[in-house]
């Protein structure tokens, strides 16, 4: 008997301190509830006029679970979006009586710091974003599985290095490794001094054929056993002199074949903005000019996000968070230029 009293103190002591470990990790939640309304004055063809109305909503949340100092984990999800009154059977329907079914983990990743040293590490289903100072990044702007490892040097230098796998397609057909997957890498430095903060940073990418990642600046390149390699690099620079701020963002990618005498291009995008910090508002200038193709096609940005990164304004340029129909221009920027106050 004795021995059983002091197996249940045991279990009961094990549990008690299972409960606190359990209380000890900090839940947090955040989301947005998006809803746009649409109002499209058009002409389908010559003289038959259509005026529509269009209306979404989206729902999206992130949990956070913070077990101690050194490691947290998150986890977002999306209902939606819908379209009001879109019947069932078409795309993201949103009818009288409908059930949003339309459920789905958008990205799940892990944070931790290594005790006693300036390295800390996220891993999982990230959104792998290039830096960037006035609204969003062409190049790469990404919900992508991948891990970043970043060191804090001190002076308010970080060094971060990256690597994402786009996709992987074990299914093709060849017999060339190069071509099933796409694997990224990158290197971001970021400095900051008083006023002005510098991030510095170098991507390479290579780009199956068959991989599944499209390239819409680069036609006919599916399945022929060969990849792109993709070369980028840029700068984002802030510099806060407090109530004015002024903001630069400059890119130039190359994408080289390795198909004989196919399609390679090269290309540049230069965003400007200056902001005054107002008590009633920020008011702000902002100019861009990304390149566009050449007579033979070339001189195009090979931009490789899928999800698109930039949001200038919300009427020509829609970036991630776009539920789709507010921009009529497009998520990159790419080959466009702008002025706008």
């Amino acid at each position: 008997m004795k021995h059983v009293l002091t197996l249940l103190v045991a279990v009961v002591l094990a549990a008690g301190t299972a409960a606190r470990a359990e209380a000890a990790v900090q839940l947090g939640a955040t989301g947005n509830l998006d809803a746009v309304a649409v109002l499209t004055d058009a002409y389908a063809e010559k003289n038959e006029k259509e005026d529509t109305l269009d209306l979404r909503s989206r729902l999206r949340a992130t949990f956070s679970a913070e077990a101690n100092q050194y490691i947290k984990g998150y986890w977002e999800f999306q209902v939606g979006e819908w379209c009001w009154g879109h019947p069932n059977g078409t795309d993201n329907p949103g009818p009288m009586d409908t059930n949003i079914q339309d459920f789905k983990t958008r990205l799940s990743w892990i944070e931790a710091k290594f005790p006693n040293t300036p390295l800390s590490m996220s891993a999982g289903l990230i959104q792998l974003t290039l830096p960037n100072a006035v609204g969003g990044n062409p190049l790469y702007d990404a919900r992508t599985a991948g891990a970043a490892l970043s060191a804090d040097l001190g002076g308010g230098i970080t060094l971060t290095g990256f690597y994402g796998r786009p996709a992987q397609n074990n299914g093709a057909a060849t017999s060339n490794p190069n071509t099933n997957s796409a694997d990224m890498f990158g290197l971001i430095v970021s400095v900051e001094k008083g006023t002005l903060k510098a991030e510095p940073y170098f991507t390479y990418a290579k780009v199956g054929h068959s991989s599944g990642v499209p390239l819409p600046w680069a036609d006919g390149l599916s399945n022929d056993g060969k990849y792109t390699a993709l070369t980028g690099a840029g700068l984002a620079l802030t510099a806060d002199f407090k109530p004015v701020v002024l903001k630069l963002d400059a890119i130039y990618a190359r994408a080289d074949n390795k198909t004989e005498n196919a399609f390679d291009t090269k290309g540049y995008h230069i965003a400007l903005a200056a902001d005054y910090k107002a008590k009633f508002g920020t008011p702000g200038l902002i100019a861009w000019y990304s390149s566009g193709a050449d007579k033979e096609g070339k001189g195009v940005l090979p931009v490789l996000g899928v999800d698109g990164g930039v949001v200038y304004t919300r009427m020509f340029t829609y970036g991630t968070a776009s539920l789709g129909d507010e921009g009529f221009g497009s998520g990159t920027a790419v080959g466009s230029m702008g002025l706008g106050l």
